[in-house]
């Protein structure tokens, strides 16, 4: 699975498509915390958003410090 903010391009399904569309707007968040232990894949990068140097989570709009 993938996450991949919308174009023009993209189809919807024939029920949705007179309902007007707006973009979502990404941001990168912090560490969620894994309460319940179990394996936690991580998000794959997101062009413009998510980012990873190493196993660091990076927001590419954000200049580092």
């Amino acid at each position: 699975m993938t996450v991949r903010p919308s174009t023009d391009e993209m189809g919807a399904p024939s029920s949705l498509r007179t309902l007007p569309r707006t973009r979502a707007k990404y941001a990168a968040a912090g560490k969620f915390p894994n309460y319940f232990r179990t394996m936690i894949n991580r998000v794959p990068p997101i062009a413009g958003v998510l980012a990873y140097e190493g196993d660091r989570a990076i927001n590419p709009q954000v200049p580092e410090r």
